[in-house]
């Protein structure tokens, strides 16, 4: 386990809350692949929202004509398809990614409440499932992304369960560490936002994101918001 030292607002004043970082263990199992084989047309649904996050105009687009780029055929096509008239079908537009460079992490808030059943299906299923779409999506895009899940009890134990660390290239002991998605303490955002931030700080990428995966009732612990 490794610690680090945040500063928290309280009523009290400014207190100083301690994070612990936890490896979740990995041991084989199916979850990972029998949770893609339910939720395929998921991935490619996720895919398209993770597309949304690309860095400003990471596309050319160009036009060919037999074969060729033609640059005036292209324009004449964008013109005809914004006017609302048929294009010349003998042009040929496609999209190139000339760079993405996306980094992002995915928190699952994983409070007690994780464990709590909700309308047939727990939070922390759902959650699971989640994480595994967003991971094939991922890869498939070619992002650096970490996975962990966080819960606490009082400033001085917060823990971050780490499935994935940033860096950290995705690998089967990964996949299999997405069996344990399971509700801990209470709910505690403070220093675990701190964390977190200062751990993107620390990756170069154009364009940076934090994504919180929250149950519908996460309880905070006393004294705390």
């Amino acid at each position: 386990e490794r610690g680090f030292r945040y500063p928290e607002h309280m009523p009290e004043g400014i207190l100083m809350a301690t994070v612990y970082e936890e490896k979740i263990p990995s041991r084989k199992n199916p979850v990972y692949a029998e949770v893609l084989k339910k939720g395929s047309g998921q991935v490619a649904l996720m895919r398209e929202q993770l597309e949304q996050l690309l860095p400003e105009d990471p596309y050319i687009q160009r036009g060919t004509m037999y074969g060729k780029l033609d640059l005036r055929a292209f324009q004449r096509y964008k013109r005809e398809v914004r006017e609302g008239k048929v294009p010349n079908p003998r042009v040929r537009c496609k999209k190139i990614i000339e760079k993405r460079e996306v980094a992002a992490i995915l928190a699952l808030n994983l409070s007690r409440s994780a464990n709590a059943p909700l309308q047939g299906i727990t939070p922390r299923a759902a959650m699971q499932q989640l994480m595994v779409y967003f991971s094939e999506a991922s890869q498939q895009l070619g992002d650096e992304v970490g996975l962990y899940g966080f819960s606490g009890i009082g400033r001085d134990n917060v823990v971050i369960y780490t499935f994935k660390e940033l860096e950290e290239p995705f690998s089967e002991d990964v996949f299999y560490r997405m069996a344990f998605v399971v509700g801990h303490d209470h709910n505690r955002n403070g220093a675990v936002y701190r964390h977190f931030t200062h751990r993107l700080e620390e990756v170069k990428a154009e364009k940076k994101l934090f994504l919180e995966i929250c149950p519908v009732f996460a309880p905070s612990d006393l004294k705390y918001e």
